[in-house]
């Protein structure tokens, strides 16, 4: 009987651990998650940077972000895990597009409730002068 009772307390902590990955998703997904949170950090940074650089300027958006030394601080143009850039891009005097190649980009959508595209991991932005 108490073989009995260890095999049964064994297979329900067996159970509770593979319920666990199912419900999470593993290692694997926590660590894209992670990463897709430093990119959306990234593109917060970037978000940041742009804002700064219309308030010091004439109240647009820039046309592109290279060159701009305006707004003086650390910005992480590329993604520091593909090391590919991070796009970019003005669609008028005051709206902006930011991308990154997000690993789940559904997820973080979904998360932080973000006006995603979720095809091209592209996040429509608006300056509000």
């Amino acid at each position: 009987m108490r073989d009995l009772a260890k095999w049964g307390i064994i297979a329900i902590a067996v159970i509770a651990v593979v319920a666990g990955f199912i419900s999470v998703g593993g290692p694997q997904a926590a660590r894209q998650t992670r990463q897709d949170a430093t990119r959306l950090g990234d593109l917060n940074d970037i978000r940041s940077f742009v804002e700064c650089v219309a308030r010091a300027t004439d109240q647009s958006v820039p046309e592109s972000l290279e060159g701009q030394d305006i707004c003086n601080w650390e910005v992480p143009f590329r993604d520091p895990y593909s090391d590919v850039p991070y796009g970019y891009e003005k669609l008028s005097d005051t709206a902006y597009r930011l991308c990154a190649g997000f690993e789940n980009p559904q997820r973080m959508a979904t998360r932080y409730a973000l006006p995603m595209d979720i095809e091209t991991g592209c996040i429509t932005w608006t300056f509000q002068p």
